[in-house]
């Protein structure tokens, strides 16, 4: 069974989330152009964050005009998981450039990142043919070097408990919504695969993709981008009152 392709009242309300999220990204990424001088590590995380979640809505808008909601639901998890882990970093605002609770949750992410990353190469290493063992031997040493002269908590391993940290909505309504039910797209195993067949005893049926509503996935993708750069704008004191209204309107237009 194929996928459904939207309809016209549907690719009418893709069209009109993706101009509202590209207008709250380009508005945020001028102001931040515009009055944003410094190169704290906070800096660097709202330009890249918003440039980088911007090119992923840009798929985003093209995987669901093409009804493509398997793809699309893949996408929202990690601009979920992304949204969740940057505000947790911007949860104070930094008065000046000395070090501060956020540059620290910050060093604590980037301490997580590379501790994931070592323990990925030092899989590979028992994998790889010998004469490549030494530089990356090495490499991995250098890195559990710098996470042993870290004095920072590391970010939260289990997700769980970084949404915990982020207060009751997010554990228990969010995390449900936007991240849990979209499991079956990123880890593609038997049980997820084999979901997508009914067999009646004659014939096998295959579907080719899953079955929530284009809107629903629209409006999921509306909330991430939200929630990022809501993050942003309050993290260096900017108006966020337009992007609630229009958030709240684009809501309540489609029914959300």
């Amino acid at each position: 069974m194929a996928n459904e392709t939207p309809t016209a009242d549907e690719i009418e309300a893709i069209g009109g989330r993706y101009a509202l999220i590209s207008r709250w990204a380009v508005d945020t990424i001028s102001t931040f152009e515009k009055n944003v001088k410094t190169h704290r590590p906070s800096d660097l995380l709202c330009i890249t964050t918003m440039s980088v979640c911007s090119t992923y809505c840009n798929a985003v808008n093209v995987l669901l005009l093409n009804g493509l909601r398997m793809p699309t639901k893949a996408i929202l998890r990690i601009l979920f998981e992304v949204s969740a882990k940057v505000l947790w970093c911007l949860a104070e605002r930094e008065a000046d450039d000395s070090k501060s609770a956020v540059a620290d949750k910050i060093e604590a992410w980037a301490k997580a990142s590379l501790r994931a990353d070592t323990e990925l190469r030092r899989d590979y290493l028992n994998i790889i043919p010998e004469k490549e063992r030494d530089s990356l031997e090495q490499s991995i040493n250098d890195s559990e070097k710098t996470l042993s002269q870290s004095k920072c908590d590391s970010m939260p391993r289990k997700f769980c408990k970084l949404l915990t940290e982020l207060g009751d909505d997010w554990h228990k309504r969010f995390y449900p919504q936007l991240y849990r039910q979209f499991n079956d797209s990123i880890h593609l195993d038997f049980v997820s695969l084999c979901s997508k067949a009914t067999d009646n005893g004659t014939v096998v049926s295959v579907t080719y993709d899953s079955t929530e509503p284009i809107e629903e996935l629209a409006q999921y993708w509306t909330i991430n981008m939200h929630i990022i750069l809501v993050a942003v704008r309050s993290f260096y004191g900017w108006d966020i009152a337009e992007m609630n209204n229009d958030f709240r309107k684009v809501n309540v237009a489609d029914g959300s």
